[in-house]
């Protein structure tokens, strides 16, 4: 059964598990952890060390799929359009940041979900 919990954080009250890390081995050698969401709810969990190095991580292991705009699509747009695009990712590929946000979370030492219950930082 995946273990899941509910955080309060700027963005709201989010949903996270385990399972949306795309990192989770790389825990230790960062002192950030990131969420990354769009209006309907979080899509990864990343250890980085900045906002910009999680994003290029969550694209890297395919969590922000999702958003990415096909290249036909992409090249239909108007160049302002094109420009409000964010461009992520070992290979650089278009994404759709309107409805994109991201928020650092307290990082816990072990297992996200097992420390933030120990800790008390959920809610039912």
């Amino acid at each position: 059964m995946e273990k899941q919990v509910y955080v309060n954080t700027a963005m709201g009250r989010i949903k996270l598990s385990d399972d949306m890390i795309a990192n989770p081995d790389e825990f230790e050698f960062y002192d950030k952890l990131y969420a990354i969401g769009h209006e309907f709810g979080c899509l990864a969990i990343v250890y980085a060390n900045c906002e910009q190095d999680s994003i290029d991580e969550a694209i890297n292991n395919d969590m922000l799929d999702c958003l990415q705009i096909p290249d036909d699509e992409y090249a239909a747009m108007s160049e302002s359009e094109q420009d409000e695009c964010l461009h992520g990712g070992n290979a650089s590929e278009p994404f759709d940041q309107t409805y994109m946000w991201i928020v650092e979370l307290p990082n816990p030492a072990f297992s996200l979900v097992a420390c933030m219950i120990a800790d008390g930082l959920t809610t039912e």
